[in-house]
């Protein structure tokens, strides 16, 4: 899910209809001229990429994305802006943005974020489905651990087993 952020209606439509246009498979980017719009946005808080304008009125998009980080949100965000000002970068960066973008924005750079997004995006969901690939197997894992253990298979060596309980989530055991 997508989400631009932006006073300047050009650049927001622009940006929303390039990224349709570029990810015809994604959900149609959501859009807001302000931050305070975007968070009255039941869907904002679904956001995986936002593309924020750090010069909004009322609220900057800086206050905007302190805010988010404050309430846990992981989501990426690409700051646009018109200004290059080292400040700003700084307190982007401590804010941990995915990118940094300079208006007039370049849209080869937005098409190459997207895929890097999305490659990110597709390796989480192979490591999420490894994760419970093992924790569906994850008595068989032990079980198989703990046999070639007995059957001297596997060392015992208190470090190695110590380590290897660690691994298999039974630290406590008695084992």
């Amino acid at each position: 899910n997508v989400y631009v952020i932006d006073d300047e209606p050009k650049i927001r439509r622009g940006l929303v209809h390039f990224i349709a246009h570029e990810k015809p498979n994604w959900p149609q980017p959501k859009s807001a001229a302000t931050a305070e719009k975007a968070l009255q946005d039941p869907d904002f808080w679904e956001t995986d990429l936002m593309f924020l304008d750090i010069q909004l009125p009322a609220m900057s998009g800086l206050e905007l994305l302190s805010l988010i980080r404050d309430k846990g949100s992981r989501m990426q965000v690409v700051i646009i802006s018109g200004y290059a000002e080292f400040s700003f970068a700084q307190q982007a960066l401590r804010l941990q943005v995915f990118e940094y973008l300079l208006k007039p924005i370049d849209i080869e750079k937005v098409s190459l974020i997207l895929n890097s997004v999305q490659n990110e995006a597709l390796q989480k969901q192979r490591e999420m489905r490894v994760k419970e690939t093992v924790r569906q197997n994850l008595h068989k894992i032990r079980e198989k651990y703990f046999a070639s253990v007995l059957f001297g298979t596997e060392s015992a060596e208190p470090e190695q087993c110590t380590r290897h309980l660690r691994e298999l989530e039974m630290q406590d055991s008695p084992f």
